[in-house]
């Protein structure tokens, strides 16, 4: 699995990258994809779309794709990812993942916001997340599909025409693929 993400690496970026991969494949390994694939599928898919499709060369950005669901997923803290990765990669991991807490309204409006602001790598390990979760959606119950289909053209497409058109492009076909 390795070689097919950090070939373009080298050195400390390739170390970074297949620490990273080796964190999350630990992190996700009791965990299945609605369709019952193993979840490290999907951190190590958004890891390539931005490595392939949009020839992301920052190895930082790299690992925080393949890191992007394991504080939200295990008890591991920011501050021991910070340790392990340094800042930019802890603090991108922290920006995209969704608040525990998720009782208060417009907790949803304030999470992306705060990614929106940043920019950067964040925005794009979301937008990753978001295309690879879009592509892989004909696995997930009905109700999921529609909520997150409808979420997606409000919130995202707007958001990505503004920030990177060639995502805007690719989400916008898998809309249509769905629809």
């Amino acid at each position: 699995m390795l070689d097919g993400i950090s070939s373009g690496f080298r050195g400390r970026g390739r170390r970074m990258v297949r620490e990273a991969l080796e964190l999350a494949v630990k992190i996700h390994s009791r965990h299945k994809r609605d369709g019952g694939e193993p979840y490290i599928v999907h951190p190590y898919r958004a890891a390539l779309i931005l490595e392939r499709e949009f020839k992301v060369k920052d190895a930082e950005i790299i690992a925080a794709a393949l890191l992007h669901d394991v504080l939200e997923m295990s008890r591991l803290s920011g501050k021991s990812l910070e340790r392990r990765f340094g800042k930019r990669v802890a603090s991108m991991v922290r920006l995209v993942t969704k608040p525990r807490r998720r009782d208060s309204l417009g907790w949803e409006d304030r999470y992306y916001s705060r990614i929106r602001r940043c920019g950067g790598g964040a925005q794009l390990v979301k937008f990753a997340d978001r295309l690879d979760n879009m592509r892989d959606l004909r696995n997930a119950p009905k109700s999921k599909q529609r909520r997150y289909l409808r979420a997606t053209k409000e919130r995202f497409l707007p958001w990505m025409r503004g920030a990177d058109i060639l995502f805007y492009k690719k989400l916008k076909k898998e809309i249509m693929k769905l629809e």
